[in-house]
């Protein structure tokens, strides 16, 4: 059955999908989520010379991790071409605050040696 989506979908996310699709229902530790599971909402997060690009399918933030340098809304400006973060700094403070928590629990884990279900 093919199936065409328009969200973002990250390699990390292959693994976890892989075993939605073949009923396999042991419990696992992953930072990707199951495409197939539409109550899960899609978000992707890269680092490049300590710059984090970050989105979560509507917005896309990049960020130094204590600030946004520039902001974009995806439906108008698929391209990154437009920052639009000066004038419209709060309504980017959600998805910057979702980025702060991903990229603290990630750092915390491996920290932790967290990285995997009891």
């Amino acid at each position: 059955q093919k199936h065409k989506s328009a969200e973002m979908v990250q390699q990390v996310d292959i693994a976890i999908s892989t075993l939605s699709a073949l009923n396999i229902d042991e419990p696992v530790f992953s930072f990707g989520r199951n495409i197939f599971d539409s109550t899960q909402r899609s978000y992707s997060i890269n680092n490049l010379n300590n710059i984090f690009l970050y989105s979560d399918g509507e917005k896309f933030i990049e960020t130094d991790g204590e600030k946004i340098n520039a902001a974009y809304v995806l439906e108008n400006d698929p391209f990154l071409q437009n920052d639009i973060y000066l004038g419209n700094e709060s309504q980017f403070d959600t998805i910057f605050n979702e980025f702060k928590a991903r990229k603290q629990q990630y750092n915390n884990r491996m920290i932790h040696n967290k990285l995997y279900i009891k």
